[in-house]
C-alpha cells in the first residue's frame, strides 16, 4: 500500500525552495518529459507484487508513449526487472542440464527474424560460436512465450522472434565478459553479414548475480513508458 510521506513532502520543498535561491533552478521550467518510473522494496527483498505493481503502474501512463490509431500497436514500452535467478536455474533444468548454482550464469536477449527459419538458425550459429570462442558453457535456448492477442496488426506484422540463451561460467569468473558478444568486432560483423546474420536484430547479455531476485519476483522494477522494454 502506498502512503503519503508528510516529511519527505516537507523536505523536497525545502530542497526546491534552496535551489531556486541559490542555483540554477527554476520551477518554471519544470515540465513534463520522458523518464522512467521505479517500484522497489526499501528492504531490499524481494517479491513477486513488486512486478505487478510495476505492470499496472505501467499501464497507468501507457499516454506517455505512442500509440497507433488501431489502439494496440505502440513504441515498445515495457518493465526492467532483477533477473528472477531462481526462474532460470528452473529453465536450465529443462534443458537436461543442472545448473551450476552460487555462481554467475548469464542469459542472452536475441531477436530473430520471425518468418526466415533459415536465417534463425545462421543467427543462433553465429551467437554460439562468440560464446563459445571466449570459453563459456552453453546450456541451451528458451522459446520465449508471447501473447499475440495483444498486439496491433503492425506489431505482430514487423515483431521478431525472441529467444534466450542460456550460458554457463564455465570459466569461473567473477565478472562475465559479455560486451564481445553486445559489439562484435568488424570482422567478426563483417562474416556475420556475409553468412546473413544481418537479418540478427540485436543481442543483450546480461549477467545474472545469485543473489538477485528469486522465482518470478524483483526487489525492484523500473517502468519505461517509452522504448527499450525486456520481457521474460
Amino acid at each position: 500500500m502506498t502512503k503519503y510521506d508528510d516529511a519527505w513532502v516537507a523536505r523536497e520543498e525545502a530542497k526546491r525552495a534552496f535551489m531556486a535561491e541559490n542555483g540554477l533552478y527554476s520551477e518554471e521550467e519544470e515540465h513534463s518529459s520522458c523518464g522512467v518510473g521505479l517500484v522497489v522494496n526499501i528492504d531490499g527483498s524481494s517479491s513477486r507484487a513488486v512486478v505487478e505493481n510495476g505492470i499496472k503502474a505501467l499501464k497507468a501512463i501507457w499516454h506517455r508513449g505512442a500509440v497507433d490509431a488501431d489502439g494496440k500497436t505502440g513504441d515498445g514500452a515495457g518493465i526492467h526487472v532483477q533477473i528472477p535467478v531462481n526462474f532460470f536455474y528452473d529453465q536450465v533444468r529443462r534443458t537436461g542440464h543442472s545448473p551450476r548454482e552460487g555462481e554467475l550464469i548469464a542469459i542472452g536477449q536475441v531477436f530473430l527474424p520471425r518468418t526466415n527459419f533459415a536465417a534463425q538458425e545462421t543467427c543462433r550459429t553465429i551467437v554460439e560460436t562468440e560464446v563459445l570462442r571466449m570459453g563459456y558453457y552453453i546450456y541451451g535456448w528458451r522459446h520465449v512465450p508471447v501473447d499475440t492477442s495483444v498486439l496491433g496488426e503492425k506489431a505482430n506484422a514487423t515483431r521478431p522472434e525472441i529467444e534466450q540463451i542460456l550460458i554457463s561460467n564455465a570459466k569461473g569468473r567473477r565478472n562475465l565478459r559479455t560486451r564481445a558478444l553486445r559489439h562484435p568486432s568488424p570482422h567478426r560483423e563483417s562474416r556475420a553479414g556475409r553468412s546473413g546474420a544481418n537479418a540478427l536484430h540485436r543481442v543483450d547479455v546480461l549477467p545474472v548475480d545469485h543473489l538477485q531476485g528469486h522465482d518470478a519476483g524483483a526487489g525492484c522494477c523500473q517502468l519505461l513508458p517509452r522504448p527499450d522494454g525486456r520481457t521474460l
